[in-house]
């Protein structure tokens, strides 16, 4: 008998096709934010070159106009001239006009001035070390974005969360259709007993409410104590737990971290807690995970079992430890392949033994997670109406069980 194909039922489809859209018109205005130029005027300054930039006609701006965007003059203008917004970015002259376009002739640039020419024509001055090696249609872009193509790519990968757990199609649609009470014990000790009343009461509540529970609240509440004395209370319980923190931002992610570290006291050396990289790979606290791959490695160079390895383990390893030592996170452009893969395997392996995971729901990390099949106890989304929906996905597929904490009335979807 042939078995009948799997058939999509209506409620995925439509939260996929969703998702989809929001995907389709987030990199439809991130490509209108690549603008189409023409160098006008070029001369000589204290050894630098000075470009005078205009807007050019291209069809970008006809397809701004079909979604009520600004056309690429009415941007330059916004960025330069009337909110500032460009000022202090970093900016790159490219004969690539697409997303994720990166062209080795490009030009770095630094923005000067707003200028009239001879015409009374609004030119934008910017000062580089040389002319671009094309001057036929160059676009003006912001350094740094060509990582959004693979950021998009990355989101409808884990897209595919949304057809393989039902429960998560669930959780957008009805997210009170599968709640459930369980008899887990909550200890009300001296933590406890050092949260004021509502605090107590949402705590009891959402310790044995499964599988998604929710905490809205305005800033300076304690969200954040309330968030830290979780993790707390749940490395406590069960020293094998494994929990994932996610936000949008580095700077919400830091302060959660602190924060938890702070209520973990001196019971912080017995709970693994790792960070994922901040933006270009920077390195933001040391709980950066790679930083705590290269501690074990110094832990591990410095032991009596190291010293009785054998001389090609003892080899591989120290090989392995000089490699962290040198690399300068981020900040170093070519690794030896070997060292590479070393590093990404050991860094991969603390990140799957931790027991506190920090990291931005955008991490190259989390999809590293959802790829070997990771599973949490528990997934909390801070600042969760800050996030768009493709954002909460990829985190939100590595546990059954979800806290979300936020308040939308004063961090709306950045997006």
């Amino acid at each position: 008998v042939k078995e009948k194909s799997h058939e999509e039922d209506p409620e995925t489809r439509t939260l996929r096709h969703a998702v989809l859209l929001i995907q389709v018109v987030e990199a439809l205005l991130h490509a209108l934010e690549i603008l189409p130029v023409a160098i006008v005027g070029t001369r000589s300054e204290r050894g630098r070159v000075i470009l005078q930039i205009a807007p050019r006609e291209s069809p970008r701006d006809d397809v701004a106009r079909s979604v009520g965007e600004r056309n690429t003059a009415d941007v330059l203008d916004r960025l330069f001239e009337k909110d500032d917004q460009g000022i202090d970015v970093e900016w790159r002259l490219s004969s690539s006009g697409g997303l994720g376009g990166r062209d080795a002739g490009d030009v770095s640039l630094r923005f000067e001035s707003v200028e009239k020419d001879q015409s009374g024509r609004t030119v934008y001055e910017f000062s580089a070390f040389e002319l671009p090696a094309e001057d036929d249609g160059l676009f003006l872009r912001k350094y740094g974005d060509h990582g959004t193509e693979s950021l998009i790519r990355r989101r409808l990968r884990t897209t595919r969360a949304l057809v393989e757990q039902r429960d998560l199609v669930t959780l957008f649609s009805d997210p009170r259709r599968n709640s459930r009470r369980t008899d887990t014990p909550l200890a009300k000790d001296e933590f406890y007993e050092d949260l004021d009343e509502a605090k107590q009461g949402v705590l009891e509540d959402l310790w044995t409410l499964e599988p998604s529970y929710f905490v809205v609240g305005p800033p300076g509440v304690g969200k954040t104590k309330l968030v830290s004395e979780v993790l707390r209370r749940k490395v406590s319980v069960d020293p094998a737990a494994r929990v994932l923190v996610s936000t949008q931002s580095h700077q919400a992610l830091d302060h959660i971290l602190k924060a938890t570290r702070r209520a973990l006291s001196g019971n912080a050396d017995d709970v693994i807690i790792v960070r994922s990289p901040g933006r270009d790979d920077a390195v933001s606290t040391e709980a950066d995970v790679r930083r705590t791959a290269q501690d074990y490695l110094r832990r591990v160079c410095a032991s009596d079992r190291f010293a009785e390895a054998p001389l090609g383990v003892q080899s591989g390893i120290a090989d392995l430890e000089k490699a962290f030592a040198q690399d300068g996170f981020g900040t170093v452009q070519r690794r030896d392949a070997r060292d590479a893969e070393g590093m990404r395997a050991l860094t991969a392996l603390v990140l799957g033994s931790a027991n506190l995971v920090f990291s931005t729901s955008a991490s190259a990390d989390i999809e590293r997670l959802i790829d070997e099949s990771a599973q949490f106890d528990w997934v909390i989304i801070e600042e969760a109406a800050k996030a768009t929906g493709p954002d909460l996905i990829a985190p939100l597929s590595l546990s059954g069980r979800r806290l979300f904490i936020g308040d939308h009335n004063q961090l709306p979807p950045f997006d």
